[in-house]
């Protein structure tokens, strides 16, 4: 000692080499042995800080803390062998010693010129060298970190050398670990986000966010992962390699290996997905058997609950597409509607219940409106327009009803068109290959306000013509009557649903009687029902007319010639 002033010195060898350093404290066998002009430091246990030289306002407390030649100002080392190899790192704080054994260094142990770095924990970022700005708390904590910069890591990994949080990171940087276990075996992974027991244990992960016991948990070995979020109690648990997922619920997500770009909110929503890529499933156990389907939306509880390898659907309520497996290009919008629905192929369902018992085979059916083909099992390409239009069809095809509570004449009808204005009561149709206009007892208009339609009639489309001279002797034998329905109460042949709702004195004919003259002006329709199409009846009469015309002259020139006599 030279010049130097205001120096506490206790132990053997302690503050032996100092000149001009002032102001400081050793205590312990060659504690601040090396130091000559370092200033304002504080060492207190056998060779602390006992090779520093110049180094300026450290702290070191316990045996060989900051042993090394330290030139670096503001350091703080408490515990065996914590900053034991600092040289010109600085503002570093290290708490945490070694075991008697050997088994464990002190905190911070290897770090020489890093700066900004808090250690605490026995072993904690024991590898850092020349690390930044490191938060790491915990037994083992970060223990195998070298240059990374940024990182939070907090808590222990039980005693298990290896396998603590952060364990295997070397040089990744900005990332946030809290629990014990999490993030363990990534190495040069940044940015990530670890909040949990194991979470994030397993895995190269990169600008991933797991928040909750085991979420992104992992495949031990597995590859790099990367912006991928994971919120809940083993969400996104056993995720190897993919990307781009997001998954906040318990067991949401927790199957997925290399599937990408998914989202699931919920409970368990997406949690058999494997390998599906670009899912969206929000609700208590949406999409929750999906595995390999892709490209599809459920938004609701249980929605599209049993879908498995389905691509490109869209169910969004409460248990819509429930039962749907391996179906493809289906949309359904509301409470249940596409129920019953299991590999059926382009429906669209929008409105509760609706089409709500389509079977594995029913395709292309089209239902808008509450209840809106409720019972349809295997029927195809059908249109329901309306509250509980075709609510009753199961097995039909192709047909259109439009409008409340429009049905078919049979479940089973196909080719049926029914339009008919809304009332309290069901407007049933015709039967198969019939169309039917019903709007309450009003009319039916042509928009030229004509009450004929057109027909093709152009000879290029026609062969085998020949004249037909049927004419006044058909039209004599027609029998031209007035009538009134029957009510339901009468009808006792034929369905309920047959009967005509009108009241009041009509003009026309009986199917029966036209039958036996024009046999082809009438047809029996599904429902036993016989209907007349008098199209052949117009052309006979114009048959009528030319032979009465025919008739006519003659008589006239029959009466001009005796005239002339």
């Amino acid at each position: 000692n030279t010049t130097a002033s205001n120096n506490v010195a206790i132990g053997y060898a302690a503050l032996t080499a100092n000149t001009t350093g002032a102001d400081n404290v050793a205590v312990g066998y060659q504690a601040l042995d090396a130091n000559t002009t370092g200033l304002n430091n504080t060492a207190v246990g056998s060779n602390a800080m006992g090779s520093s030289v110049t180094g300026r306002r450290n702290i070191a407390i316990g045996q060989n803390s900051m042993g090394g030649a330290v030139t670096g100002q503001g350091n703080i080392g408490i515990g065996t062998s914590t900053l034991n190899a600092l040289s010109s790192g600085y503002a570093n704080i290290g708490i945490g010693g070694a075991d008697q054994d050997g088994n464990y260094t002190g905190a911070l142990a290897s770090l020489t010129t890093g700066y900004n770095n808090i250690a605490v924990g026995s072993s904690a970022g024991i590898s850092i060298t020349g690390g930044a700005a490191n938060t790491i708390m915990g037994f083992n904590s970060a223990r195998s970190i070298t240059t990374g910069s940024g990182n939070v890591s907090i808590g222990s990994n039980g005693g298990q050398i290896g396998t603590g949080p952060m364990a295997a990171t070397t040089t990744g940087s900005g990332n946030v670990v809290i629990g014990n276990e999490t993030l363990a075996q990534s190495t040069t992974g940044s940015n990530n986000v670890a909040v949990g027991t194991n979470a994030m244990t397993f895995g190269l992960r990169d600008t991933c966010v797991a928040i909750g016991a085991f979420a992104l948990l992992g495949t031990s070995g597995s590859g790099l992962a990367s912006d991928n979020v994971a919120i809940g109690y083993q969400s996104m648990y056993t995720l190897t390699t993919g990307s781009g997922n997001v998954a906040i619920g318990r067991a949401s997500l927790y199957a997925n290996t290399t599937g990408a770009n998914n989202t699931a909110v919920g409970y368990q929503a997406l949690t058999a997905n494997q390998t599906g890529d670009n899912n969206t499933a929000v609700g208590y156990v949406a999409f929750a058997s999906n595995t390999t389907g892709s490209n599809s939306v459920a938004l609701g509880m249980y929605a599209g609950n049993s879908h498995t390898t389905g691509i490109r659907n869209t169910f969004v309520g409460g248990q819509a597409g429930r039962n749907t497996t391996s179906a493809t290009d289906n949309v359904a919008i509301g409470y249940t509607s596409l129920f019953t629905n299991t590999t059926g192929l382009y429906n669209v369902a929008v409105g509760v219940d609706a089409l709500r018992g389509t079977s594995s085979t029913g395709a292309s059916n089209v239902a808008v409106g509450y209840s809106a083909g409720y019972s349809i099992t295997s029927g195809n390409k059908n249109v329901f327009l309306g509250e509980s239009s075709g609510y009753d069809t199961t097995t039909g095809n192709y047909n259109v009803y439009i409008g409340h509570n429009v049905r078919g004449s049979a479940v089973t009808n196909s080719n049926e068109i029914n339009i008919a204005g809304s009332n309290n009561s069901s407007t049933v149709g015709k039967g198969s290959n019939t169309g039917f206009i019903n709007p309450n007892g009003g009319g039916v208009y042509q928009g030229n306000n004509s009450s004929s339609w057109s027909t093709t009639s152009d000879r290029r489309l026609k062969k085998n013509i020949i004249d037909n001279n049927e004419g006044l002797d058909k039209i004599s034998q027609i029998r031209v009557c007035n009538f009134e329905y029957r009510t339901a109460e009468e009808v006792t042949d034929l369905p309920e649903h047959t009967v005509i709702k009108k009241e009041g004195i009509q003009l026309g004919v009986i199917a029966q009687e036209l039958q036996e003259v024009c046999p082809d002006c009438v047809k029996e329709e599904s429902t036993g029902v016989l209907s007349v199409d008098s199209d052949n009846v117009f052309w006979h009469m114009v048959n009528a007319i030319k032979q009465l015309n025919t008739r006519l002259q003659a008589a006239e020139a029959e009466i001009a010639t005796l005239k002339g006599a």
